[in-house]
């Protein structure tokens, strides 16, 4: 399977007044010897290096990643699978050097220590989000697609002009939309230190769901007056 890495020494970006993105791709040379195309290119990357993004996204070859401040609301831990369940494991609360809740959820959410891994099925979807909590340099996920993966860690977000120093504050809504051509068929994610915590939204249950629930309410009511007379 071949891995698909980010170039940012060929980083080109673009701007308006809503958002922010980078594309990763080639520069615009025509010609090698073409100093013009070159110092362009020189002065874009300089750019995108200083600017500081609110709202971002960029495009890596078959992904498009993404963020933005999180707003307050329900998260939990994803389903995942793992080889080592003492280093990835739910939690809800927070215990100092240990792992920190996600600023602003509410729930549970997915942690990983020094060493743990975990992995989500995606089941071929083409987009994924998370909540990432305090954000760490050390802090990686590898997404497979169906055609190879990618990869992006804590130190990529500074492509986004976020710190990954590990503050609560930079919790940020990570999200990845796949290609026309794409499917997203796992999601690993992975800490070489304390921690990696993260979340997704809670799912809300469709209405055919709750019809099926307050029918089985109804059932279970009906059953207890027949045993009642």
């Amino acid at each position: 399977m071949s891995r698909l890495t980010i170039d940012r020494a060929q980083a080109t970006f673009a701007s308006n007044s809503r958002l922010d993105s980078i594309r990763v791709g080639s520069p615009p040379m025509h010609a090698l010897g073409d100093a013009r195309s070159k110092e362009r290119s020189r002065s874009c990357r300089g750019i995108a290096a200083l600017l500081i993004l609110v709202g971002s996204s960029f495009q890596a070859s078959a992904t498009t990643f993404s963020e933005a401040a999180a707003a307050p609301g329900s998260f939990a831990a994803p389903v995942f699978t793992t080889s080592n369940p003492l280093l990835a494991y739910v939690a809800s609360d927070s215990v100092a050097s240990v792992r920190l809740a996600p600023m602003g959820a509410t729930g549970s959410y997915l942690v990983l220590e020094t060493g743990g891994a975990a992995t989500v099925d995606l089941h071929g979807a083409s987009s994924f989000s998370f909540l990432w909590g305090s954000p760490d340099l050390y802090n990686s996920f590898v997404i497979d697609t169906s055609t190879g993966s990618e990869t992006f860690s804590g130190a990529d977000l500074k492509m986004f002009g976020i710190a990954a120093n590990g503050s609560n504050d930079n919790t940020r809504l990570f999200s990845m939309t796949a290609n026309a051509d794409q499917a997203f068929k796992a999601i690993t994610f992975e800490s070489a230190g304390v921690a990696f915590e993260l979340a997704v939204v809670s799912a809300v249950p469709e209405p055919s769901v709750y019809a099926l629930m307050l029918a089985g309410l109804g059932a279970i009511g009906f059953i207890a007056r027949r045993r009642k007379t």
